[in-house]
């Protein structure tokens, strides 16, 4: 089965853009209407600024901490293969996890921040051991999603 939450990342990837755009539409026309001249509600034009930047920032680090992922998963072949890259800005580095499916050897589900983060780490038999993968963010993928990846998992760790 092939798995892919590309349609999610790109709607992420949109929002932030539009809400940049926003952002600067809002900051410009704050910056130069004279409505703004006199203190609206006890709060200067700055003021107005500095909550809209607040604003902005806020949902962006939102986002970094929901560590966001786009994730290919794809077990049809002879191996379990995971392509992801994180969303984070300057984060461009792509990963590939690529694993036979006789070493597979488990995998397990981290959660953290309240349920809000789930990351899946593999684990994979080596020549002097276990392997243990960094941890994929599982944040994009609806929930009959991650149930499909995790059946498919429990399959191959049952062949082991």
């Amino acid at each position: 089965m092939i798995i892919e939450n590309k349609k999610r990342t790109l709607d992420v990837r949109k929002r932030r853009f539009l809400f940049g755009i926003l952002l600067a539409t809002v900051v410009v026309l704050i910056a130069y209407l004279d409505f703004f001249d006199d203190k609206i509600v006890g709060l200067t034009r700055y003021a107005f600024i500095a909550i809209c930047v607040g604003i902005f920032l806020g949902y962006y680090l939102w986002g970094l901490i929901l560590d966001y992922n786009y994730c290919y998963f794809n077990d049809l072949g002879s191996k379990i293969v995971f392509k992801y890259y994180s969303l984070a800005p300057l984060s461009k580095q792509h990963h590939s996890i690529e694993i036979e499916k006789h070493h597979f050897q488990k995998y397990t589900v981290k959660t953290a921040f309240f349920g809000l983060r789930n990351h899946l780490i593999l684990y994979q038999k080596a020549s002097g051991g276990i392997a243990k993968y960094p941890p994929i963010s599982l944040g994009l993928f609806t929930e009959e999603e991650r149930n499909r990846i995790i059946k498919s998992l429990e399959l191959f760790t049952k062949l082991t």
